[in-house]
Formats: structure tokens, sequence, C-alpha cells
């Protein structure tokens, strides 16, 4: 696994507060395996079309707020 420049991370995270999702697909390897973790849910999906599904459905309503953005290690 190869580091991430942190203006593609730092594009990303503000793709999100945008709710630009196809701007975050964009920015995304063709074969990433993400996961991610919800207070109530468990988040898994396969390539950037999968990812944007993710999104779509984490910010559908408008009033949703992101609060923090906490960076993460990569799994073993």
């Amino acid at each position: 696994m190869t580091a991430v420049p942190a203006s593609v991370t730092g594009g990303f995270v503000d793709a999100i507060l945008a709710r630009d999702f196809p701007r975050a697909r964009g920015l995304l390897h063709p074969d990433i395996d993400f996961r991610g973790m919800t207070p109530s849910h468990v988040w898994e999906a396969d390539g950037p079309a999968g990812v944007e599904d993710v999104l779509r459905a984490w910010f559908e309503h408008p009033e949703t707020d992101v609060e923090r953005v906490d960076p993460t290690e990569r799994g073993a």
C-alpha cells in the first residue's frame, strides 16, 4: 500500500462536505476495498461506485452534519 497525498485525502473530505459524491468517487482507486463504521452499522463496499452508494446513504438528508473526520491506520 502506498501513501495517499494529503491533497487527495483533503480533496476527498472536501467533496464529502460539499456532498459532491461523483467528485469523491473520482478520487478513489478502482480496486478500493472500503469498510466504515457508524454507531449502528458496519458498511462495506467494493469499488468506487459502491463507496459512492455508501456515502449517499450516510448523507442522504441535508441536515446530516459532519462533526469530525478521524484518521485511521490500515488494518493488518
